[in-house]
């Protein structure tokens, strides 16, 4: 039964809405930017080598070298040795000129409007975008050692290098997961294709694809872990899923609400050793992210019940991640031959990546958690 008071409520917020005027205004788009290639793109040649006595990883940028590539293709010279690439804005140029953008309503906030066609005058924006390559040199990626051994203090040595390489901890992850994949013998299939820039198109465009390694070496765990989807928001919005897409969104709520409560254990656990209050409020220590990456990492050690509350909510990322394959012919290659995936996720490299990925994420976490501990 429709809730009138609810129906008041919502029909007084979206009125203004009704106005195709307003609409127009308030919910479409200001401006439309086309993407052009840049004349050039620079290839980051990393040496990445692992020293299996210290648990140890040296990681340095060898040579950086700006090529000639105006249609922003995989430079040949590196083509059997490319780690990654990234899209880099190289400048955003206003063109004084107006350009149309057209569509069709589809929210119900407008009302009567819905399913009409609007048209909209915008100014029109370029942005030149350079592809950047990520590549290694010749000699073969040994084993990461420190993988299979849980060691604190390796752990903290590898933390400490992610975090001081900042962006470039990038490639060296994607290049742990081609390893790793390798291993397993389980191909670097192509996942997507990348986003193919739109107002220039010429006849041999050729848009690069994201593999496997570049999905699983650059998870946005914060995302997974603490904008997960509430059993009552799921079902508000049931009708929107397929049964398949309820069952993979229910699943991932849980396993993260789960994880959740695990973290919150620790950071209760770990008020005093890392966290400190003073008459300003609390902060943290020096050190906090490393002791929260190796609690992740070896949770399952202490209590088999938090391992599986940690492979819990990889398996449910894996799950979300895996279902939005675009290459139908990879997630063909992936239901015809599980084992390979199977063998992949028995090395723990993904328990490795969450460990040393996610605890960043959860500095604001933390700190509103101490504040409501507070209050």
């Amino acid at each position: 039964m429709e809730d009138p008071i609810g129906k008041m409520i919502m029909d007084a917020v979206t009125a203004p809405y009704h106005n195709e005027e307003k609409a127009l205004q308030s919910l479409v788009q200001s401006k439309h930017t086309e993407y052009w290639p840049a004349p050039t793109s620079e290839i980051q040649t990393f040496d990445i080598d692992w020293d299996f006595e210290e648990g140890d990883v040296h990681v340095s940028v060898k040579d950086t070298q700006t090529i000639t590539n105006p249609f922003q293709l995989m430079p040949t010279q590196i083509k059997d040795k490319v780690i990654s690439f990234k899209d880099v804005r190289v400048s955003t140029n206003e063109t004084g000129k107006m350009t149309q953008v057209t569509g069709t309503w589809t929210t119900s906030i407008v009302g009567p409007l819905q399913g009409k066609s609007w048209v909209k005058e915008v100014p029109l924006f370029i942005d030149v975008m350079s592809r950047t390559f990520y590549t290694y040199l010749s000699r073969e990626i040994p084993t990461p050692h420190p993988i299979v051994n849980n060691d604190i203090q390796h752990f903290k040595t590898i933390y400490g290098k992610m975090q001081h390489l900042k962006d470039n901890s990038t490639p060296v992850y994607i290049s742990i997961v081609q390893y790793f994949l390798k291993a397993v013998k389980l191909p670097d299939l192509p996942w997507y294709n990348s986003r193919p820039y739109s107002g220039y198109n010429p006849i041999n465009w050729n848009p690069l694809t994201k593999n496997i390694s570049n999905i699983l070496g650059t998870f946005w765990w914060g995302d997974y872990v603490l904008e997960a989807p509430t059993p009552s928001y799921l079902l508000e919005r049931k009708s929107h899923y397929s049964k398949e897409e309820y069952h993979l969104q229910q699943g991932w709520g849980l396993a993260a609400a789960n994880f959740r409560q695990l973290i919150d254990e620790w950071i209760e656990e770990a008020v005093d050793e890392w966290f400190t209050r003073d008459s300003d409020g609390w902060y943290l220590e020096k050190g906090w992210d490393v002791a929260l990456g190796y609690y992740i990492l070896t949770a399952g050690k202490v209590i088999e019940e938090n391992g599986i509350i940690v492979d819990n909510m990889i398996d449910a990322v894996m799950a979300m991640e895996l279902s939005g394959i675009e290459i139908s012919s990879t997630r063909q290659f992936l239901l015809n031959n599980r084992q390979h995936l199977k063998a992949f996720m028995d090395t723990n490299v993904m328990v490795w990546l969450l460990a040393l990925q996610l605890p960043l994420d959860y500095e604001d976490y933390i700190n509103e958690w101490l504040y409501d501990y507070d209050n």
